[in-house]
């Protein structure tokens, strides 16, 4: 099979710097052996397809005032399970050295205003290093660096809370839509969805917290809170430098709310707001350093990972160019101005879906924010470079919450397929971490192949599904009773 022959360069720094701290702090738990996901997870896809079927049929009832015990109870289940095992499995070594280091450092005296001058390795926005400060000054106050699980706990227990937020978060949104008992099923989807588990608890990655805040901007954007819903999505863009991939999402809304309202008003707001929360997140950081600074990290972030994927199962790793560089041709482009390409393109599919609703329904149109979410993640995954196998997360919470606003079988079907392919993609990465320390797949891989053929063709069928919601108005409904 063929290996990949170069290593990016900020994970060999990211992996030095580890070494460098582990050997001031106690030593992370050694178990490395997840291979109870597997069955877990064919467990969890055929309990989810009962449910759902049971639920359709009207065999599967909760007594009413009885569904919100319940729903305490498995988001309970959830957190404990998540607790426990956020202690007894290592993680992704990579990301946990860092965030163990980042959530010290960042809880220092002067830890945050000389956070990015230290010459201390950090590829991340300055947001989630302030969530990391907290965590680390939690730590700190009870001693929970010396203690060989519990300091993991508190690395990882950001995400793991994002998890049951979410969960109770699409309860809500459900609620409203269906009846109790489909509320609460829909909720277990996600809180026991192997691919959210894996992420948060076992590798101890933070997409969960990212997809949380893109939540809460999307619930203010169906309230009609376009103003405050740029704050999250700003929030969302100094957290993770993939924020931008949904900015067109907000732009779209603030351009059809010009349309309808013929006013400014919004837009000057928004773009006010977002510069004073870019203000307040990043002045703590800026002492003595030069204005464009954040934009350097951005690009260093981006200029460190070029390559046309990095194990994401998605068009490029389909065509064999797992680990190529992206300035390699591809037909007459590189695969980086193909990427580029399919961004736009992207952006532009969504734009129709927007300009689509509003001329078929003038002012009375309906945000089609979820599925224009769920187009800009999956599509720029599948289609573009630099992709990572996390990076389709949010893809999940976003078709669950379109098969909620729509009721149509195609956004459930959505959310069975991304949450299949999720799971597999990080399970493969973080297995071979394990394993080998090495976590790239090799380009001729056969489940990599597998997996990339299965994400471009879900791509395919939400592009027909959000024509046919959109454009047609014309559903396959699906109504949980």
């Amino acid at each position: 099979m063929e290996k990949v022959d170069k290593v990016p360069s900020n994970v060999k720094v990211a992996k030095l710097y580890v070494e460098d701290t582990s050997t001031n702090t106690a030593k992370l738990p050694k178990s490395k052996n997840i291979s109870f996901m597997t069955p877990y997870s064919i467990l969890f896809f055929i309990v989810a397809i009962l449910l759902i079927v049971l639920a359709k049929k009207e065999i599967l009832k909760i007594k009413p005032g009885r569904e919100k015990i319940l729903l305490v109870i498995a988001l309970s289940i959830g957190l404990v399970v998540r607790l426990i095992y956020a202690a007894k499995v290592e993680g992704f070594s990579v990301d946990i050295g860092c965030f163990r280091a980042w959530s010290m450092a960042a809880s220092g005296i002067n830890g945050i205003s000389t956070f990015y001058t230290s010459g201390m390795f950090c590829d991340y926005p300055p947001f989630y290093i302030l969530v990391l400060a907290l965590v680390g000054g939690i730590s700190n106050l009870f001693n929970l660096t010396s203690n060989l699980g519990a300091h993991l706990i508190m690395i990882k227990l950001p995400a793991i809370i994002a998890d049951v937020v979410t969960a109770y978060l699409i309860y809500k949104l459900a609620v409203k839509k269906f009846n109790s008992s489909a509320s609460f099923i829909l909720s277990i989807l996600y809180i026991f969805n192997p691919a959210v588990f894996l992420n948060s608890t076992l590798w101890g990655q933070v997409d969960s917290f990212f997809t949380m805040i893109l939540l809460f901007g999307l619930i203010l954007i169906l309230e009609g809170k376009l103003t405050y819903a740029t704050i999250l999505f700003t929030i969302a863009v100094l957290m993770k430098p993939q924020g931008i991939i949904f900015l067109p999402v907000i732009g779209y809304e603030l351009i059809i709310d010009f349309i309808k309202t013929k006013k400014i008003k919004n837009i000057g707001l928004s773009a006010l707001y977002a510069i004073i929360t870019t203000a307040i997140i990043i002045i703590p950081f800026s002492a003595g350093r030069a204005p464009t600074w954040l934009i350097d990290l951005y690009i260093n972030t981006a200029e460190g990972y070029k390559y046309a994927s990095m194990n994401a199962y998605n068009l490029f790793s389909l065509f064999g160019a797992n680990a190529k560089e992206d300035s390699t041709t591809l037909f007459i482009f590189s695969y980086y101005a193909w990427g580029m390409f399919f961004i736009v393109l992207t952006s532009l599919f969504t734009g129709f879906l927007y300009f689509s609703n509003y001329l078929k329904h003038k002012q009375s149109a309906q945000s089609i924010a979820p599925i224009a979410m769920l187009v800009q993640m999956t599509g720029v995954f599948v289609l573009s470079t630099r992709m990572h196998e996390r990076y389709l997360f949010p893809s999940m919470a976003f078709a669950l919450l379109c098969y909620i606003f729509y009721k149509d079988i195609g956004y459930l079907l959505i959310f069975g397929g991304t949450s299949a392919t999720v799971f597999v993609n990080t399970y493969d990465v973080l297995v071979r971490m394990f394993l080998t320390e090495y976590p790239y797949i090799p380009a001729d891989d056969t489940v990599l192949f597998i997996g990339s053929l299965a994400n471009v063709i879900i791509l395919l069928f939400l592009c027909i599904v959000s024509i046919q919601t959109v454009v047609r108005n014309k559903t396959i409904p699906l109504d949980l009773k």
